[in-house]
């Protein structure tokens, strides 16, 4: 019985010792939630079913004060030292801040600072750090007037056409549909493997976004019927040290549910944390119609 014991432990000791192992190889994700003006408590839970579902990743959710309570926001602290890449759902968009709060909350300022000195950031669909003066340079385009930055647009040669700030439309969107996402860059490994076109689920399609637009690689776009253009959906910027990775699809959890949005988001996340991409693409992968994989059940 000593020497089954002693089989029994060294087994568990072993399997124990690889699953640490395996933990130690993945890549670390802070997912920023708990406030939006898009249906978080739907989309939350399937940002971690597609990070979880890969195998890819270790996920811790933080979830930063509301910017109304300014003490909070003032004392909150992320510790950011184990983190690979920051993964975005928050927005602080909705809250209205007195007009004299001109102090950048700390632990937005350890954000944008960890991607400078060499981190990795996701920002998906509408997260901001709309109190920050330096998001705009960190995510390249965003909701925004046409007075607040320049516009970008994928002509039919697949060429960038800038359109200087204060002229063309104000950031939009129309009704939601089912609409194509067009590769832009096939040899990025984000990118790498996927369809030339492939069709995405009904969504919101966001039009004539803003920004400074420096730095940045459009990896995808979508013809918008509003606009009559190709708008960017996804693309990369650097900023200092830090990859970016912009990704303005995923409304609400039915179209986080595509396998090509969670796709886009377990690359992008990969590439943005290690400047590479190992996760195939999946033989579900949409070709001919939308695919999405079951529901993620919504938190109370």
């Amino acid at each position: 019985m000593k020497h089954l014991s002693l089989i029994v432990l060294s087994l568990l000791g072993t399997l124990f010792g690889t699953s640490q192992a395996a933990d130690a190889a993945k890549l670390r994700v802070t997912l920023l939630s708990g406030l939006n003006h898009h249906p978080w408590k739907e989309t939350t839970p399937e940002i971690l079913a597609a990070l979880g579902a890969c195998g890819r990743f270790t996920v811790t959710e933080v979830t930063p004060p509301n910017p109304a309570d300014q003490a909070a926001s003032q004392a909150f602290r992320l510790d950011l030292s184990k983190t690979d890449v920051v993964v975005n759902n928050w927005t602080d968009f909705p809250v209205k801040l007195p007009a004299d709060q001109k102090t950048v909350f700390p632990w937005m300022e350890e954000v944008i600072g960890f991607v400078r000195k060499g981190g990795g950031y996701v920002g998906l669909h509408a997260a901001s750090f709309e109190h920050h003066p330096e998001f705009l340079r960190l995510a390249g385009l965003h909701w925004r007037t046409a007075a607040d930055g320049d516009r970008l647009v994928v002509d039919d040669a697949g060429k960038i056409v800038r359109t200087p700030k204060g002229e063309g439309p104000n950031t939009g969107h129309g009704a939601r549909f089912e609409w194509k996402v067009t590769t832009r860059q096939p040899k990025h490994p984000i990118m790498a493997g996927l369809p030339a076109e492939w069709p995405h689920t009904i969504d919101e399609l966001w039009h004539a976004t803003r920004g400074p637009a420096e730095q940045m690689v459009v990896l995808a776009s979508a013809f918008s019927p509003v606009t009559n253009a190709n708008e960017p959906m996804v693309w990369t910027i650097a900023f200092g040290k830090g990859r970016v990775c912009m990704n303005l699809l995923g409304h609400d959890g039915a179209a986080m549910r595509c396998v090509g949005y969670r796709t886009l988001l377990t690359r992008g996340t990969e590439w943005a944390a290690s400047g590479k991409v190992t996760l195939p693409v999946p033989a579900d992968f949409p070709k001919n119609q939308p695919v999405s994989v079951p529901a993620t059940p919504s938190r109370p």
